[in-house]
């Protein structure tokens, strides 16, 4: 089997929310989500960002705040330059997790966002462990 290039259908969300549903109707959420997150990392790298955000965010209706497609989601926004969107998803995620997941989040928010505020928070998490 060939691997998808961008020009015949990568780009095309259809193509992994296909492979989500069919996930989903064998009952196996957690390989819908996989499988999003899979087409919206790919998505993201060959810098189709409209397309990997409206992949991940499909993503985030079958798991909320599931870490990897927060994160992967917050960073096609922040990219996207809708950093104010992004930076309430990775704080939503900062709240809701703790120790490496939480250090993460807060370091990616202040990748896309650098203040005091944000040092300090991130900072606090890494001291914290």
């Amino acid at each position: 089997m060939r691997p998808l290039a961008s020009g015949n259908g990568v780009q095309e969300p259809r193509l992994w929310e296909e492979a989500a549903r069919l996930h989903l109707a064998r009952a196996r959420p957690a390989d819908a989500v996989a499988a999003l997150v899979a087409g919206g990392r790919r998505l993201f790298h060959l810098r189709a960002l409209a397309v990997g955000a409206q992949v991940l965010r499909r993503a985030v209706e079958i798991e909320p705040w599931q870490p990897e497609a927060t994160v992967l989601l917050a960073r096609v926004l922040a990219k996207s330059g809708r950093k104010v969107e992004a930076l309430a998803l990775l704080d939503g995620l900062d709240a809701r997790v703790d120790g490496k997941l939480r250090r993460r989040a807060r370091r990616i928010a202040w990748l896309i966002s650098p203040s005091p505020r944000r040092t300090w928070r991130w900072l606090g998490a890494v001291l914290a462990r």
